[in-house]
């Protein structure tokens, strides 16, 4: 997509996307992920000629399509609501598609079976769609796309439907039948660890604009904003309002609890972003808990409240009014008011202009 504007309303008053600018490679799961609204199924329309472009060029194969036809574009989607046919068999739903193009019979029962055997559902294709679980439905659902042999394929929202333990399931699934396939795959979903776990590369939306894009390590170690740092990770990072400050030729960030010296660190951002008012975010993950004081700049906090996760454990510390989370091993026992030592690893901080959002570590 070059540019591409899509608007909605009477007068286009409303915009969807807008100036989206973006290539999915050959043979790659690209994932998109954000809120409701966001514009995800409206890119999956776009690509799939569903809905045209007010502005800018989609292209397939290097070639202009705003102005083909969705049929002559060889993209198969997947919506998120499966509606399998409830009157047709496993093997009627598999076939339907191929039927509307008038495949002759032989062909059609090879691309069911050879798809039926891949995705392990040869055993539903005798059995109508009310005796399907949630997972045999969307192993069916995506049979049914697979036997078009697209160009690519579209999943909006592909385990939306699903329970948490089978989504998990069907994550590993999807991921080892793209990778067997070798297909070109775009996917949007609202989950984060969803995407993580799945895109080669992800996009992170926002009302119709793309942050970044990137491999879920750019996107976890190295957030163009604060926006997409919220974004990715679970549980989220932290973020709190500071300010820079120079004294004795050093820097640090001054928050009305804690002051952090990053001078060392600071040395790696250009000179013009260092702004006074800054954001400063660490994830849980990157905070030490202590018994007692080792360095100048550990914060004192006590325990507000301890989530066990089984092999982790959330722990949320009040420093004054503010909550820090902490992710950390659970061999610690942790008690409600007790008191703690923190410390950030410096080398994980992250800084971003208040004003703006922008990244400046």
């Amino acid at each position: 997509m070059e540019s591409v504007t899509k608007q909605f309303g009477a007068g286009k008053q409303y915009c969807n996307v807008y100036d989206l600018d973006f290539e999915v490679s050959d043979g790659e799961l690209f994932c998109f992920v954000g809120p409701t609204n966001s514009g995800k199924t409206t890119i999956l329309r776009l690509i799939a000629g569903l809905d045209k472009p007010d502005r800018g060029q989609v292209s397939i194969d290097g070639m202009r399509v705003n102005e083909v036809h969705p049929s002559r574009r060889q993209i198969a989607m997947l919506f998120e609501e499966l509606a399998l046919y409830p009157n047709k068999n496993g093997y009627g739903n598999l076939a339907s598609p191929l039927k509307v193009k008038k495949a002759p019979k032989q062909e059609i029962k090879k691309r069911v079976m050879g798809a039926a055997k891949l995705l392990g559902i040869e055993h539903l294709l005798d059995r109508n769609p009310e005796t399907y679980s949630g997972g045999e439905r969307q192993r069916v659902a995506l049979g049914r796309i697979l036997v078009s042999q697209a160009k690519a394929y579209l999943l909006d929202e592909p385990l939306g439907g699903l329970d948490a333990r089978l989504r998990i399931s069907m994550r590993s699934e999807l991921k080892r039948l793209q990778r067997e396939l070798g297909q070109t795959m775009v996917m949007v979903s609202h989950d984060q660890e969803e995407v993580m776990s799945l895109g080669n590369r992800i996009g992170v939306l926002e009302k119709g604009k793309i942050h970044q894009v990137g491999t879920p390590a750019e996107l976890y170690n190295n957030p163009v904003d604060s926006y997409v740092a919220k974004t990715i990770g679970k549980p989220a990072i932290n973020l709190y309002e500071c300010n820079l400050e120079q004294k004795n030729g050093k820097v640090s960030v001054i928050h009305d609890h804690f002051t952090l010296d990053i001078d060392d660190r600071l040395q790696e951002a250009p000179e013009q972003s260092r702004e006074q008012e800054v954001i400063l975010g660490i994830r849980p993950e990157h905070i030490e808990i202590g018994e007692a004081k080792k360095k100048d700049d550990d914060i004192p906090a006590t325990i507000f409240i301890s989530e066990p996760l089984g092999a982790k454990t959330i722990v949320d510390f009040k420093i004054g009014q503010e909550t820090i989370r902490t992710l950390t091993s659970s061999d610690s026992q942790f008690q409600i008011k007790e008191s703690k030592w923190l410390r950030f690893r410096k080398d994980k901080i992250h800084l971003f202009k208040k004003k703006t959002g922008k990244a400046v570590l």
